[in-house]
């Protein structure tokens, strides 16, 4: 769109990690189809903060603030205590603090909400988690390839099929492909 900007931040990623984790240690999970509805049922099962549990996630290096392509990734806290609830949770929650440290960079606006795409964006817990860490809302958009939806927007509007960004976000009906999450504010601690 003429005149606006994405100022964007990732952790390299992301998805993969959570796919490593589903296919390592939960392979009755994984198949043609895997089950990422009963790996998010144990994140969110787990308590904030894992028990203690903690993940560094640079298993492809270290993303944006850092960029450290050699980086390697991490748990650490592991003990005979921990779950696999406890070890999906820290993942989950290791992903979401690098995102939120690569944020912080980018908009000193801590008001301001998140928004959020991609596979790993239909994560309920993640999208808490993050949304928790970073205390502040986040919009989940409903499209996980928000980028695609992006360009086949502005594919409409080259061709001439809306007239502008606005028409063809509202003859789509994209404004509302979102959900908004709030923060628990006494989560953030943790």
């Amino acid at each position: 769109i003429p005149g606006f900007y994405v100022r964007e931040i990732n952790a390299l990623a992301c998805a993969s990690c959570v796919d490593w984790l589903l296919r390592s240690f939960f392979p009755e999970l994984n198949g043609a189809s895997p089950d990422y509805a009963t790996l998010n049922r144990l994140a969110a099962s787990a308590p904030p903060g894992a028990h203690g549990l903690y993940c560094l996630p640079h298993f492809a290096g270290c993303g944006a603030r850092d960029w450290n392509p050699e980086a390697k990734a991490a748990f650490w806290g592991l003990t005979l205590a921990s779950s696999r609830s406890d070890i999906v949770r820290a993942l989950y929650e290791g992903l979401a603090a690098e995102i939120v440290k690569g944020a912080i960079l980018l908009d000193a606006d801590r008001k301001q909400a998140l928004t959020v795409s991609g596979g790993l964006s239909r994560s309920e817990p993640f999208c808490q988690i993050l949304c928790d860490m970073a205390q502040r809302p986040l919009r989940r958009c409903r499209t996980p390839q928000a980028t695609a939806f992006g360009a086949f927007l502005s594919a409409c509007v080259a061709l001439g099929v809306y007239p502008s960004f606005q028409a063809a976000v509202d003859a789509t009906n994209a404004a509302a492909a979102e959900e908004r999450l709030l923060p628990n504010t006494q989560n953030a601690a943790l």
